[in-house]
């Protein structure tokens, strides 16, 4: 038992030293003049990109398109539309208006008005992220951190084809509450 904790206190002073030295060699070195500590235990991320924002196809509205299907062989979008319907009527995740959002207007859309898009959630075909990107280039390590996301569902033609997407509303996650983030 005693071993035991010897052990754990050489490996934590050993460890301690070896990351104050990084540290300070790291904060020299940094272009950027913030390094954020995001909840991700890695205190030499820096933040390399902020606002990042870029749409995803959650499914391929053209099946002759086969790169988009590989692209999504992997993507459970029945599965994440569901958890994020879940999250909402939990009242764990906000959801708000793109409409009124890209106005610069923050306005909250009630649960019973999500219960009422429910019709849509099967042709959310499209999400587009905002993120923030940091880089840990001691460990080679990148990382995302997704401070909002926008539901958008299918729109057909008269053929049944896919001619665009419509918003179904923004999520703001809880770590990007207090931060400004894009608009």
């Amino acid at each position: 038992m005693k071993f035991n904790i010897l052990l754990l206190i050489l490996f934590a002073f050993l460890f301690s030293c070896k990351n104050n030295n990084r540290i300070s060699e790291h904060s020299e070195n940094t272009i950027q003049k913030i390094v954020y500590d995001i909840k991700l235990s890695d205190s030499l991320a820096v933040m390399v990109a902020d606002s990042v924002v870029y749409t995803v196809y959650l499914k391929n509205p053209d099946s002759l398109n086969q790169w988009r299907s590989y692209s999504l062989r992997y993507v459970d979008k029945e599965r994440l539309v569901d958890l994020i319907f879940k999250s909402i009527y939990n009242g764990i995740a906000k959801t708000y208006s793109y409409r009124d959002w890209i106005f610069g207007d923050k306005v909250l859309i009630p649960i019973d008005s999500i219960q009422a898009l429910e019709k849509y959630k099967n042709r959310v075909g499209q999400i587009e992220f905002v993120e923030r990107w940091f880089y840990n280039a001691e460990k080679n390590i990148f990382y995302k951190q997704v401070l909002e996301a926008t539901l958008a569902y299918e729109l057909y033609d008269n053929n049944g084809k896919v001619r665009g997407y419509a918003p179904l509303f923004k999520i703001i996650f809880s770590q990007s509450d207090n931060k400004d983030i894009a608009k």
